[in-house]
């Protein structure tokens, strides 16, 4: 699954695979901090199209009904 994310004035797509049915949030986690070479320790959420905030509980849900787009929001005030 591509997973399409907004950081700043860059969007890229994420790879992400299914682990036992669900896309798990703390891989996703990893390598959206790789692919924008945030610090390993950034503290990051992540918020919808329409403003509303991603957390684990509900991650594998949202990405699992495809055509999703998340911005990353990182601890130091960035879009």
């Amino acid at each position: 699954m591509l997973v399409q994310v907004k950081y700043c004035a860059q969007q890229k797509y994420v790879k992400l695979d299914q682990v036992d049915g669900r896309f798990d949030f703390l891989l996703f986690y990893e390598k959206v901090i790789e692919r924008f070479c945030l610090p390993p320790d950034a503290k990051v959420i992540y918020k919808d199209a329409t403003g509303t905030g991603v957390d684990a509980d509900i991650f594998s849900d949202l990405v699992g009904q495809g055509n999703v787009v998340l911005t990353v929001f990182s601890n130091d005030g960035k879009i």
